[in-house]
């Protein structure tokens, strides 16, 4: 078993990611001509130490660039409109950099790093400069800094190479010596992946109703009176029928697993005040049978459909609930009954959504969007009209009509 050296990423809670990282380094007997101290195995030796220190992570491909800053505690992604990034992309990047270590020298010829992936990642009409060959980059550059903006570590992050370990092609920022390194760094590929995009999972089980009211006046109403009815659809046309009873559950699961495609700050897009070039769209309102009551504001920009999110109570609901959820009697276990709806709960619950959605405006999963859209004309058909009878056995013939078997006489 190869020997293990334990090093402590400082203490990263000043950079927003709670706690010490440990991580393990393997020491390889293969590679000796790379030498056998731990500095000059370790691809950025500093950044343990200055781990703390860190305030921003930029990441710059041809694609374009995202930067992720760390504002009082909060790590937030900057192009979309300063929101909430999670802890653990912020830790994955951070902790698979400072385990990267060297296995072998590569190329220091800037014409060879396209090969690697380790050129300066620019996009394709920056041809003709070393590396680009008139196409765009895959390369990924990373760099931290702190909160005045200076560098703690920059690399370029090339081609991963296959095998049954992770191993990488790398290059420090500055330098013209290119490696191959051991370890992996998941750096989100979208600015995204940076971001938990669960926006609300409220399960259809709990809705009483969701209304669809159009941008022309019409509506969409699915509803039902008990939880243990069908959802049914309210005010279908005379001589209409719905085309799939299935349809009236998926928009009562709208909530359900809700996810966002993207989002972006609210003062930059507001749906309930449409600009020129924005469509208004449908407005929704989602009922619980716990007085949870969800409103969403839509308008449809640059082709794709952007929701205004938020959450109340309904009070004379709440009224029918307890205000708290009793304590558990002596030698009672709280999880011997799953906790019942209480004032108390649904309020906190409004009040973590609006906290959640308040400042920024999100464009759903498409076939979300599909689902809300639909209007009554699309959701309905016409009565079908009632199968004619089957004549009965040894019925006479109509005037005209010859008997079965015998053709017509005359």
């Amino acid at each position: 078993m190869n020997s293990k050296v334990v090093v402590i990423l400082g203490i990263l809670a000043a950079a927003g990611v709670v706690g010490a990282v440990v991580v393990s380094r393997s020491r390889s007997p293969q590679r000796a001509e790379i030498g056998e101290g731990l500095d000059r195995r370790v691809l950025l030796p500093t950044l343990a130490q200055r781990a703390g220190d860190i305030a921003q992570i930029t990441v710059t491909r041809a694609t374009g660039t995202v930067t992720v800053v760390n504002q009082d505690g909060q790590w937030r992604v900057r192009e979309k409109g300063d929101y909430p990034a999670k802890l653990e992309s912020v830790r994955g990047v951070v902790v698979g950099l400072a385990d990267l270590r060297e296995v072998e020298r590569k190329t220091s010829r800037p014409e060879q790093f396209d090969k690697l992936g380790v050129q300066d990642p620019v996009p394709a009409a920056a041809a003709g400069q070393p590396g680009a060959n008139g196409e765009e980059s895959q390369s990924t550059l990373v760099t931290l800094s702190d909160k005045e903006g200076k560098s703690i570590a920059s690399i370029i992050l090339g081609n991963i190479k296959p095998g049954m370990t992770p191993e990488v092609y790398v290059r420090r920022v500055g330098e013209n010596q290119s490696w191959l390194a051991a370890g992996r760094v998941d750096v989100p590929r979208e600015a995204t992946g940076w971001m938990d995009t669960k926006l609300a999972d409220i399960r259809r089980e709990r809705v009483r109703s969701v209304s669809v009211t159009h941008a022309d006046g019409s509506s969409v109403v699915v509803s039902r009176a008990q939880q243990n009815d069908a959802m049914a659809l309210q005010n279908i046309p005379a001589g209409k029928e719905i085309k799939d009873p299935g349809s009236t559950e998926s928009i009562a699961g709208t909530l359900n697993g809700l996810m966002f495609q993207d989002v972006m700050a609210l003062a930059s897009l507001d749906p309930a005040a449409p600009t020129e070039g924005q469509t208004p769209g449908p407005r929704i309102e989602v009922r619980t049978f716990d007085g949870l009551v969800v409103n969403i504001v839509s308008v449809t920009h640059l082709g794709r459909s952007w929701w205004k999110m938020s959450a109340s109570v309904d009070e004379s609901v709440l009224a029918t609930l307890p205000p708290t959820q009793p304590t558990p009697q002596t030698g009672e276990s709280a999880a011997v009954a799953p906790a019942a709806a209480t004032q108390e709960g649904v309020r906190a619950e409004a009040a973590g959504l609006n906290a959640a959605w308040s400042t920024h405006v999100f464009a759903p999963s498409d076939w979300k969007v599909r689902t809300l859209n639909m209007t009554m004309a699309e959701l309905v058909k016409d009565v079908a009209p009632p199968a004619a009878e089957p004549a009965s056995p040894g019925a006479s013939p109509s005037p005209g009509e010859p008997e079965f078997g015998r053709p017509p006489q005359g």
